[in-house]
């Protein structure tokens, strides 16, 4: 048996270095992003696999905590959260709609984002 790092892992299982080539870019996610999520979290090893090839990185997420910006600097281009201020119970009832809106609005990010960066390589996300 050989011990390994499980974002690494997870990441290779799921087969995201085949499905990055002509990917326009990549949503992901975490329950709650902060300054330990740069520390061997799945969503970063997504994105420094991305930004490897290329394409860019939304992290959506259930909430915001100290140092979340710290994500910024590795990889990750767009940081979305379901919904700010609402009461976690009340997240907890309405994920699946929240996390479709807050994917749309990261999408919309990227979007915005390639067009003011000059970066779209004529896709659209």
């Amino acid at each position: 048996a050989r011990l390994r790092r499980g974002a690494p892992l997870v990441v290779e299982a799921a087969g995201l270095d085949r499905a990055l080539p002509g990917a326009a870019a990549v949503v992901t996610g975490e329950g709650r992003v902060d300054g330990q999520s740069i520390f061997g979290k799945g969503p970063i090893e997504v994105a420094h696999r991305a930004a490897a090839s290329g394409v860019p990185v939304a992290l959506v997420t259930g909430g915001l905590g100290p140092d979340w910006e710290l994500v910024l600097h590795e990889g990750v281009a767009v940081v979305e959260p379901l919904a700010e201020g609402l009461p976690l119970a009340e997240r907890l009832a309405r994920t699946p709609e929240l996390l479709r809106a807050a994917a749309a609005r990261a999408v919309v990010r990227l979007e915005e984002l390639s067009r003011s960066t000059g970066r779209d390589r004529g896709r659209s996300c």
